[in-house]
């Protein structure tokens, strides 16, 4: 990917890839967004890496900001699975666990993958016993999460 950023420095989809798998390794954050952040501004209406961008800060630990560009994400691809999982781990980590569980239930339903729509019902059911009162407050993991996910896509 990258030898195609070379030679196509403006590919949206290099961008977004790197981009956001430098993300999700903790590595060369701030290259990281900076192609985010071009790739964001060739493609605005691209659900795909507005979900990487927001992603992004995130896991810089800007939730906030965060919330406002996973919920674009989400109006853009309302049906897919990656994008509602992160802004339910957004919403989570902003304390709005109603919304935060309500997400997850979405992702579960579009989720075609067995092993994510499991680690997302996990998820959801320990949301849902902290809302019953039977469990300690949670926050989704950023580091130390085993799972090196690929960015939400079309392929």
């Amino acid at each position: 990917m990258e030898q195609l950023l070379s030679i196509n420095p403006n590919n949206v989809d290099a961008l977004n890839y790197i981009g956001y798998t430098w993300t999700e390794r903790g590595m060369r954050l701030n290259d990281a967004e900076k192609m985010l952040r071009r790739a964001l501004g060739l493609k605005p209406d691209n659900g795909y890496i507005q979900d990487s961008w927001g992603w992004h800060l995130f896991i810089r630990g800007r939730v906030s900001e965060a919330v406002v560009e996973l919920e674009k994400a989400a109006k853009l691809k309302p049906n897919e699975a990656t994008i509602l999982e992160h802004l339910g781990d957004a919403y989570l980590r902003s304390n709005l666990r109603e919304k935060a569980a309500e997400q997850y239930k979405q992702a579960v339903k579009h989720s075609e993958s067995a092993q994510v729509k499991k680690k997302i019902e996990l998820k959801l059911q320990t949301l849902k016993r902290e809302l019953a009162g039977s469990e300690k407050p949670v926050s989704p993991p950023i580091e130390g999460d085993e799972t090196i996910r690929a960015p939400a896509s079309s392929d």
